[in-house]
């Protein structure tokens, strides 16, 4: 069984719905109290929204072969040096992965970001720069080093995936995309940096192939870059969705300020994933058109993921 915990979340969400679309044994857990909306597709019986001082219990009795860890809290940029709550993302994992490897979990997947390297500023390869800006940076740092600790000449692999700029349906409404996608459906002007800023952006339908493909795989690399090899400039992205939604003279560019430690420059080494065959499958203006469609749908009822407008 392939346990998901954090299954609520953006990227849990997709996972849990790719695992579900292949008949794959799967179960998710979220927290207690948490929204569900997202997996409203999805088998309830399957889910559990429980505690997660109780998620311990349940992996000592199921015993699942893997464990994909998506639960972290504070990513939106509000949140990310809130100190109190980036600890309490590194217990909660820490936990998770003493457990999963007390009950002899196989395999042990999580996920770092970007933010471990700071502004780089060149292709990121899978060694560990480690140059944080933020203490959600620091966080991940923190707690991939503490797991590699953990996990060390033990009987359970752990994978370390490090993501580079997600997007897609349901995703978090403060980041680019989305916001840019309300603030035109409302016909509300949206101010933009210069958008020189060239970045890797991967569809979560990619994303989630990609943790498939490492969940399938019994020989590789411990730390792996996830993320779209093909960069393209911010600006482009506005573009697009501007003139997808016929909304282009509400873009404004350049009246933005930049963020003091702004990366200008981000493209991962994904080369081993594509060694595992791994490519992602959703082109940039696929992704975006689809996201504006779903969002459109979703202004008078959520709606969640279906993955069968993809696969």
């Amino acid at each position: 069984m392939i346990l998901v915990t954090g299954a609520n979340g953006f990227l849990g969400s997709w996972i849990s719905a790719l695992l579900n679309h292949n008949n794959l044994e799967w179960y998710g857990l979220c927290r207690n109290n948490e929204n569900l909306e997202r997996l409203k597709y999805l088998p309830k019986s399957k889910i559990s929204a429980i505690s997660s001082n109780l998620w311990i219990d349940f992996i000592t009795q199921t015993k699942p072969k893997i464990v994909i860890s998506c639960d972290w809290d504070g990513v939106i940029n509000s949140k990310r040096n809130d100190r109190a709550l980036q600890i309490s993302n590194i217990t909660r994992v820490l936990t998770l992965g003493t457990a999963s490897k007390k009950a002899g979990v196989k395999k042990f997947i999580t996920f770092g970001s970007q933010a471990e390297n700071g502004p780089l500023n060149k292709i990121a390869l899978e060694r560990n720069y480690d140059l944080p800006t933020s203490v959600y940076g620091q966080a991940k740092v923190e707690t991939r080093k503490s797991l590699f600790k953990l996990f060390d000449k033990s009987d359970t692999q752990l994978i370390w995936g490090r993501i580079f700029s997600t997007y897609g349906q349901t995703d978090n409404p403060q980041w680019l995309i989305p916001s840019m996608v309300k603030a035109f459906m409302n016909n509300e002007r949206f101010s933009l940096t210069s958008g020189e800023q060239e970045w890797s952006y991967l569809h979560a339908y990619d994303f989630a192939l990609a943790v498939l493909a490492l969940c399938k795989e019994d020989f590789i690399e411990e730390i792996i870059n996830i993320g779209n090899p093909t960069t393209i400039k911010i600006i482009e992205v506005a573009n697009k969705v501007a003139t997808y939604m016929n909304c282009n003279k509400l873009l404004e560019v350049g009246t933005h300020p930049k963020r003091s430690d702004q990366v200008f420059f981000l493209k991962p080494d994904v080369s081993n994933l594509v060694r595992l065959g791994w490519s992602p499958k959703i082109s940039i203006d696929l992704g975006l058109a689809s996201y504006v469609n779903w969002f459109r749908q979703s202004e008078s009822s959520f709606q969640g993921i279906k993955i069968t407008n993809f696969a």
